[in-house]
C-alpha cells in the first residue's frame, strides 16, 4: 500500500514537472497563448463592408514563404497605412478597422503573418512578425513612393512589430497604436503566470513596446477601449507619457480589445484623420 501510495506521488508530481516544463516553454516561444481572447473574431472581407480590394501574396525569408494580404486601394495620391495585428486576430477580424483607415482618406495594405490566416505556416514569434512586417512595408512603397504619406498601424501585439518599424524607418509619416501593452513581461506579471514563472528570464519574445518608443519620432497615436478585459487602458496611458512628441491619446468609451472603432466611430475616424495627410488630389483642389 505504502509502495502504491509512493509510486501515485511520484506520478503526480512528474506530471506537475511536465506541465511546468510545458508551461515554461510556451512562455519562451509562445507567450501569446497565455493572454485569452474573449472578443470572438468576426471574419469577413473588406468586401462585405463595402471596399474594393485584391488579394496580396508577398515573399518572405529564405525560403520564400508567402505572406497573405489585402489591398484596399483609395484613389491616386491617397496616403497608405500598414495595417498590422496582434496574434490573437486575422486580417479578417479587423476589417471594421481597415473601413475606419479608409474613410478617414488612406488606403490600405492588411497582411496576415506566417502562421495566420491565409499565409504559410511557420513559426509565429516576434522576429517573424517583424520580417513580415518589413516585407510588406517595402511593397508599400511600390503603391505610395512619398515616405510622407506612408504610416502604420499596429494593434494589441502588432503595435510593438509598427513601433520596431517606425523607429527602423525614420521617414515614417505617422504611427497609429490601438489596444497596446507596454510589454509582453508586464502583461504577463500581472497575472497569475508571472506569480508560477520567473517571466523575466524565459521570455524571449518581449514585445516591448515601451522600449521602442524613444527611437520613435513620428507623430503617434495611441487608441483604447476603457473596458479593455486583456489589456488595461492604462498602458496605453502610459505608452503616450513616455513617446515624443507629437503624439495623442484616446480612451473610447464602452469599447473593448478590438472594437473601438465600432464603439466610437465618429471619434476614432476623427482622431485618425487628423493624423493621416490628405490626398494629393485634396490638397491640389485646396491650393487652388
Amino acid at each position: 500500500m505504502v509502495q502504491t501510495l509512493r509510486r501515485a506521488a511520484l506520478g503526480l508530481f512528474a506530471g506537475f514537472l511536465a506541465a511546468y516544463a510545458f508551461g515554461a516553454v510556451l512562455i519562451r516561444w509562445f507567450p501569446d497563448r497565455f493572454i485569452g481572447f474573449p472578443e470572438a473574431e468576426t471574419p469577413r472581407t473588406p468586401g462585405a463592408v463595402g471596399l474594393r480590394y485584391v488579394d496580396v501574396w508577398l515573399e518572405v525569408g529564405w525560403d520564400r514563404a508567402l505572406v497573405h494580404g489585402w489591398w484596399v486601394p483609395k484613389g491616386e495620391g491617397a496616403p497608405v497605412v500598414l495595417l498590422l495585428h496582434g496574434t490573437g486576430r486575422t486580417i479578417r477580424g479587423l476589417v471594421h478597422v481597415a473601413a475606419a483607415l479608409h474613410d478617414a482618406g488612406a488606403a490600405v495594405l492588411m497582411i496576415d503573418y506566417r502562421g495566420l490566416g491565409r499565409s504559410d505556416r511557420g513559426l509565429l514569434t516576434e522576429t517573424t512578425m517583424y520580417e513580415d512586417a518589413t516585407t510588406a512595408w517595402q511593397q508599400m512603397r511600390w503603391f505610395q513612393g512619398d515616405p510622407t504619406r506612408c504610416l502604420v498601424y499596429g494593434h494589441s501585439l502588432g503595435a510593438a512589430i509598427a513601433l520596431e518599424l517606425a523607429a527602423r524607418n525614420p521617414d515614417v509619416a505617422g504611427v497609429i497604436i490601438e489596444g497596446a501593452a507596454t510589454s509582453m513581461r508586464e502583461l504577463l506579471a500581472a497575472s497569475a503566470v508571472g506569480r508560477l514563472y520567473p517571466v523575466d528570464w524565459l521570455l524571449r519574445g518581449r514585445f516591448d513596446a515601451a522600449a521602442k518608443l524613444a527611437r520613435v519620432r513620428a507623430p503617434i497615436l495611441f487608441i483604447h477601449g476603457k473596458d479593455d478585459p486583456i489589456v488595461p487602458p492604462q498602458m496605453s496611458a502610459e505608452l503616450h507619457r513616455r513617446a515624443n512628441d507629437p503624439k495623442a491619446l484616446l480612451i473610447v468609451e464602452r469599447a473593448g480589445h478590438s472594437d473601438a472603432a465600432l464603439r466610437g466611430a465618429p471619434e476614432y475616424r476623427a482622431a485618425i484623420a487628423r493624423l493621416i495627410p490628405p490626398s494629393q488630389t485634396l490638397a491640389l483642389a485646396a491650393a487652388r
